[in-house]
């Protein structure tokens, strides 16, 4: 993972956004972070793990900024896929609720200048982040970064507490009681297999495999029988099949003769259903007649009683009509009289209405002209006022300006007062102002003197140009102050003369109300055109109903007529088809009219009985047929012996089936048993080996729980990582210290170093000066981080060394800061985070955080370069 820029805003002491180039910060492969105490160095490694894992570095819960609403952080740094490397940009964004608790307000990542998928939420952006990275939050920390104080913890420990910490920081706990509880839980689990195997075993005690052979001749033979019942059984199942045919023809001739025998006992019941089938079709014949005498007779009912009420209803509208006459009459003499007076009334009224009209939409008119001048005095005054403040904040600043030059003019006079003194003073002498004796000079050079003194001539000049601008400043001041006055008189007397119309106004409205006797006048208007109105609508009404009532008689009498006739009509119609039903029923034989009733019915009532004829005369003439078809059939069929012989044959043929049946099944249990058997003996081979197989598991866990007895096993795996661990780290050792320098494991297990320069020998690292074992620990923490990262996805490309150098002396800092520019590698970049001013002239790219200032500002950085 290599990081490119980091932007934050919001995290402990920075208030303000603050960016930091990583990538500008790398160019030189070592980088160093300084600042006081306190300024919030560390904090940038917060941040940056924030962005990553949401959680800072040093596993503080408060570290939202008392003086911030919200926090954001953005990382983006670049790692190698697949497909090659790409860069990345995690952001997360904090705010505090009403309770007081950090929430988040942003989680996201998202491929930089890609088309991917832009991801959302803090569960899944912290699981994509590890998969990225191949490094949880705890492997991150301590591969990336080396807290203070603790380079040498490692170097120091032995033996049990070096072990420990191999098992943490490396995950070994998987080699110790992890993985003694598993082989305890496997060899309990073995055992209680082994154990199921053997009582497995005992269900299938006794079992022989001669008793296989028994059962498979015994199924032999009880095949053969059957095969040899089945011949016979099929012999005469054929012999059968002839004689059961015999016989079920002789049961169907008798079925037949019992059929036609029914059949002609209902001939006489037949064929009077027959003849009165026929009777039916003659009365239907008549049906036109009948309902053509039915539908006339019903015609002249209701022709009838339609004269009836037209007649009545003609009797009513004469009456109306002699009523809407007398009000015809009343309604015109009416209009005749009132008509003229009002129409005089309403031109008087309208014309009246019209001047009133055009008197207040010219005032009206006039008020809104002097409104709108009105409207407009009062924004050109809102906009002088806004001008007014403008320029008195350009005075005022004018103003300090001028103070903050003379101020600087005072202080370069008093300078060049003090050079020209100390011209004539020498070191010994007593000094003119406080009367103590001069050991030391820090006056002005000449040379400073005189770009003093210049400085004083361009100060003074521009003191000139600020007081003329602070003067022309102040005239448009006042001339703004004289258009203020202006235009509030002006507005003053225009709102004066709009009140003076609005009361004209109102005394126009008053006059044309007591006029109008306190109406409306357009309303008092409309009333006397609806009394003009009323007049002729009400002769009009008049006139209208009168008509209606006229019409109506008359197409009464129109349809009093039409009915007459076809009351006429209607009568001949039905004569007609009285005198046409009388000769059909002479031709039927039937003498009443009221005997017809008794042959009417349906269509499907006359279908149904035809069908019923049909089917029963079908039926006979069918059984008939049948019969003579059996007696044919059995005079050709050539069979002895009565219905016992066939009865006692169909009895021993039962008992042959019944015999397979029951050799079937005994046959099929018999090869059930065997077929078990078989399977019983392979499960118990099966069983047996794996017995087998369990018992010789067992006798190795058994064993590998003897090996781990003790956590011996996390003390063997330890130790192969840390001889890979020195084996790397002395690597790196001897580069730094140009091949002198070599480091080792002793037979016990001990950190041993040894001098190349000296014949191979060898010491305990605790013979090591502090330069020294500060070169071990960092070549120890620099082997220790890439073994953690050797299963990860990225390789070591970053690392920060967060170490108290305020401890070393200045030829230890020498020796630290040569080692740390030799590991510079083509891949790897180091950064120191320090307070410590004596480093900063060994490194080449410096970020300087320069601390918070209470109640003014939040931490800020810069980047230095020498």
């Amino acid at each position: 993972m290599k990081p490119i820029r980091l932007e934050m805003r919001g995290i402990n002491s920075f208030r303000e956004i603050q960016s930091v180039d990583f990538s500008k910060l790398s160019q030189r492969g070592i980088f160093g972070i300084f600042g006081p105490t306190g300024s919030g160095k560390s904090t940038i490694l917060d941040a940056m793990t924030l962005a990553l894992y949401n959680e800072t570095a040093r596993k503080s819960k408060e570290y939202l900024n008392l003086d911030s609403k919200d926090l954001f952080v953005s990382f983006e740094f670049e790692v190698g896929t697949d497909t090659g490397r790409a860069a990345y940009v995690v952001e997360r964004g904090k705010k505090r609720d009403k309770d007081g608790k950090i929430k988040s307000t942003i989680d996201r990542l998202y491929k930089k200048g890609g088309t991917g998928e832009i991801i959302e939420g803090s569960g899944q952006v912290n699981r994509t982040i590890v998969n990225l990275l191949g490094l949880t939050m705890d492997d991150f920390t301590r591969s990336v970064v080396i807290p203070q104080g603790k380079f040498s913890d490692f170097l120091k420990l032995a033996g049990a507490n070096r072990k420990k910490m191999l098992e943490r920081i490396l995950k070994l706990q998987e080699f110790g009681e992890l993985l003694t509880m598993r082989v305890k839980r496997k060899k309990e689990e073995n055992e209680k297999r082994l154990h199921g195997a053997k009582e497995a075993l005992k269900a299938y005690e006794g079992l022989e495999i001669e008793r296989l052979d028994e059962f498979r001749d015994e199924l032999l033979l009880l095949q053969r029988n059957i095969e040899e019942l089945s011949e016979c059984e099929k012999n005469m199942r054929a012999e059968l099949r002839i004689f059961e045919e015999f016989w079920q023809k002789k049961d169907r001739l008798e079925s037949i003769d019992i059929m036609i025998e029914s059949s002609e006992a209902e001939k006489e019941a037949m064929n009077a259903l027959l003849k009165k089938c026929e009777m039916a079709k003659r009365v239907m014949e008549m049906g036109p007649c009948l309902k053509e005498k039915r539908e006339a007779g019903k015609e002249i009912a209701e022709i009838e009683i339609n004269i009836k009420e037209i007649a009545e209803k003609i009797e009513q509208s004469e009456k109306t009509k002699e009523l809407f006459e007398k009000q015809l009459k009343i309604a015109a003499e009416k209009k005749e009289k009132d008509y003229e007076p009002l129409m005089v009334k309403s031109l008087a009224m309208k014309h009246m209405i019209e001047n009133e009209n055009k008197s207040l939409e010219v005032l009206e008119r006039k008020i809104r002209l002097q409104e709108d001048l009105i409207e407009k005095g009062s924004k050109q005054m809102a906009e002088v006022g806004i001008s007014m403040s403008a320029r008195m904040e350009r005075i005022k600043k004018t103003s300090r300006d001028l103070e903050a030059k003379e101020n600087e003019l005072e202080l370069l006079e008093r300078e060049n007062l003090l050079f020209k003194v100390g011209k004539k003073l020498s070191v010994g002498d007593s000094c003119p102002i406080c009367g103590n004796e001069i050991k030391q000079f820090v006056f002005l050079e000449n040379g400073d003197a005189d770009e003093a003194k210049e400085s004083m001539y361009r100060i003074e000049n521009e003191l000139s140009g600020l007081e003329k601008s602070f003067d022309s400043e102040e005239k448009k001041m006042e001339t703004e102050k004289e258009t203020a006055i202006r235009l509030e008189y002006e507005i003053k007397n225009m709102k004066k003369q709009v009140s003076e119309d609005r009361v004209e106004e109102k005394r126009l409205k008053d006059k044309v109300e007591t006029v109008f006797m306190k109406k409306n006048p357009e309303t008092a208007l409309l009333g006397v055109k609806k009394e003009i109105e009323k007049l002729a609508s009400a002769k009009k009404d008049a006139e209208e109903k009168l008509a209606s009532v006229k019409k109506e008689i008359e197409e009464a009498s129109k349809k009093i007529s039409e009915y007459n006739r076809s009351l006429d009509r209607n009568i001949e119609r039905r004569r007609i088809a009285l005198k046409t039903l009388e000769k059909e029923m002479q031709k039927a034989g039937i003498v009443n009219e009221e005997d017809i009733s008794s042959f009417i019915c349906s269509d499907v009532e006359l279908k149904s009985m035809e069908d019923l004829y049909r089917k029963w005369n079908d039926k006979r003439i069918r059984l008939n047929v049948q019969k003579e078809d059996v007696l044919a059939e059995l005079k050709v069929m050539d069979v002895a012996g009565s219905r016992e012989d066939f009865e006692k044959s169909k009895e021993k043929h039962i008992q042959i089936q019944k015999s397979i049946e029951d050799s079937n099944e005994k046959s099929i249990r018999l090869k059930e048993r065997t077929e078990q058997m078989e399977k019983n003996l392979e499960k118990v081979a099966d069983l047996e080996k794996k017995k087998k197989k369990m018992e010789k598991d067992g006798d190795l866990l058994d064993e590998i729980t003897a090996l781990l007895r003790g956590n011996a096993f996390v003390g063997f795996v330890a130790m192969r990582h840390l001889r890979y661990i020195v084996r790397d780290a002395s690597v790196r050792l001897l580069d730094i210290t140009g091949g002198r320098y070599r480091l080792e494991i002793d037979s016990r297990g001990e950190f041993v170093i040894s001098d190349n320069f000296s014949g191979g020998s060898r010491r305990g690292c605790d013979t090591l000066s502090g330069g020294e074992t500060f070169i071990v620990s960092l070549v120890l923490a620099l082997a220790l981080s890439a073994k953690i990262q050797m299963n990860s996805v990225n390789n070591l490309e970053f690392f920060f060394l967060d170490e108290g150098f305020g401890t070393l002396d200045k030829d230890v800092l020498d020796v630290v800061m040569d080692s740390l520019e030799r590991i510079r590698e083509k891949d790897l970049t180091v950064g120191l985070i320090s307070h410590v001013e004596a480093l900063k002239d060994r490194v080449p790219v410096k970020l300087v955080v320069d601390p918070a200032e209470p109640g003014v500002s939040g931490s800020s950085i810069k980047m230095e370069y020498m």
